[in-house]
Formats: structure tokens, C-alpha cells, sequence
């Protein structure tokens, strides 16, 4: 494997140059060496394992009582939330898996070519996204049911009848202008 430097600028130039150089020849921004980058893929597995096997676990661990919502599993517990709830927590936990999965995919693409790519890095960032709107649809719906406002009731609206203890004025405002003339 020949060393190369990367730009860092890898979204507007891209350039790759032979050897180890400290500057990118066409736009002159800092340039990452391919063994840095190998690096990198290194640790992008080492997360992604971490996340996939993490939450492999926990999917493993809870699915029962997540489908199951209400219903006692001994030693498990029991999922007190709704079923909407537990499909939103598990939606979520599938898709830290499959980012965990992707992660350990991009970095060894990495390591194989010792370079970054604009379509894998893209890919990522679509993926990261989508996890953090499920976690954002999951805090919503489990924050929903348990901090739901307090309901108020109308009471019933009220017929437009003259209070007793208020007198009623026999002519109009403006007529009593006229009765000082």
C-alpha cells in the first residue's frame, strides 16, 4: 500500500496526490495521509461494534417485554408504555444497529483504500440524521404520555339574561343628552 495525502477540503476538492505532502497542490488547504486515514477506519470499526453489539444486546434483552406492552414477563419486568411507544424505542434501536453495521462498513472501505469517500460520508450523515429524528419522535412520544397537561373542563355557557341587581337604563345613552336641552 503506496502512502497519499487526501485534501481535507474532500467535499469541494477531492484531491488525492501520491506521497506524503503537507498541502494540497490544487487548492493549497491541509491534506490527511491515507494512513492517518486507515487510522480513522480503525476506530469507525471499533464504534461501530460498540453500537451494533450494544444495542444488539438491548434489543435482544428487552424485545420481549417491548412487544408485549402490560403484560408481566417475570424476572424482565413489564413495559408499562403504550404499543405505539414500543415500536418508536425499538424503531430507534434498529437503526443505531444498522449505523453501527454502516460504521464498521465506511471504515473498511477506509482501511482497504486508505482514502474517504463523498458518497459514504453522505450516506453516514443521512443516517445519523434519521437516527436522531426516531430518537426525536421516541423522547416525544414516552414524554407524552407521562407529562400529558392536565384537562379543562368548560363548563357550559351561560344564557345573556339581565343580572337583578343591576338596574337597567331606560333610554339609551346618547338620548340622555338630549334631556338637558
Amino acid at each position: 500500500m503506496s502512502e497519499s495525502s487526501s485534501c481535507t477540503k474532500a467535499w469541494r476538492c477531492g484531491t488525492v496526490t501520491p506521497g506524503v505532502v503537507p498541502a494540497c497542490p490544487a487548492c493549497g488547504a491541509k491534506t490527511t495521509s491515507s494512513k492517518t486515514i486507515r487510522i480513522l477506519g480503525w476506530v469507525l470499526i471499533a464504534i461501530g461494534i460498540f453500537l451494533a453489539g450494544l444495542m444488539g444486546w438491548l434489543t435482544v434483552y428487552l424485545s420481549p417485554t417491548l412487544t408485549r406492552p402490560g403484560q408481566d414477563m417475570g424476572g424482565l419486568g413489564r413495559w408499562t408504555g403504550t404499543g405505539d411507544q414500543a415500536r418508536a424505542v425499538l424503531n430507534l434501536f434498529y437503526a443505531i444497529i444498522a449505523l453501527g453495521c454502516w460504521s464498521i462498513l465506511v471504515g473498511i472501505s477506509q482501511i482497504k483504500t486508505g482514502r474517504r469517500h463523498r458518497a459514504l460520508m453522505i450516506a453516514s450523515l443521512v443516517g445519523a440524521a434519521i437516527v436522531g429524528l426516531l430518537a426525536y419522535e421516541a423522547n416525544n412520544l414516552l414524554r407524552g404520555e407521562e407529562e400529558a397537561p392536565p384537562r379543562l373542563v368548560q363548563p357550559p355557557p351561560m344564557p345573556s339574561f339581565p343580572s337583578p341587581d343591576k338596574p337597567r337604563l331606560a333610554a339609551p345613552l346618547a338620548s340622555a343628552g338630549r334631556l338637558g336641552r
